[in-house]
């Protein structure tokens, strides 16, 4: 399936074609499940038999990883308003002062910015979002730290 999806591609159409778009096809091509009427298979040695159903989930994750990651997933326990809306305003501020973003920036509603920078869906942050602005990482364990710190410069110690 490889060589035909390779061989099908004229000269022309691979020059346009970036390195990267054309790692991500593949990658979608060796890691995609397969079905026919529904139902997903795989060979083993040389018998075809039904994909179970975790299997089935790890290869489309596989295949299509910036559909599934989890900071592309909207947050279940927060809302924009429970974001640090001055930590957001300084990130926005920090931006104009440096070039990066316009003036007109600083006067935007939340909601709005974070919609241009795409870590919001609809009226629901991003966990992106939760996890660079959230004042509360109650729920969130992942977003916690745990440190040690030792005496000496060696284990003995």
């Amino acid at each position: 399936m490889l060589t035909e999806y390779l061989s099908s591609m004229t000269s022309s159409h691979c020059s346009k074609l970036s390195f990267s778009r054309l790692k991500r096809s593949l990658v979608g091509l060796l890691f995609a499940p397969y079905t026919y009427h529904g139902c997903p298979y795989y060979r083993v040695e040389s018998a075809t038999k039904e994909l179970p159903r975790d299997m089935y989930e790890e290869r489309l994750r596989r295949s299509k990883p910036d559909m599934f990651a989890w900071e592309q997933q909207p947050s279940e326990f927060t809302d924009i308003s429970s974001l640090d809306g001055k930590l957001i305003r300084g990130v926005v501020r920090l931006g104009v002062e440096r070039g990066r973003l316009s003036e007109l920036a600083l006067t935007e509603p939340i909601g709005d910015v974070l919609g241009k920078w795409k870590l919001t869906t609809g009226e629901r942050p991003l966990n992106a979002a939760t996890a660079l602005f959230t004042k509360d990482t109650g729920m969130y364990t992942q977003f916690t730290m745990r440190l040690a710190r030792f005496q000496g410069t060696d284990k003995n110690e």
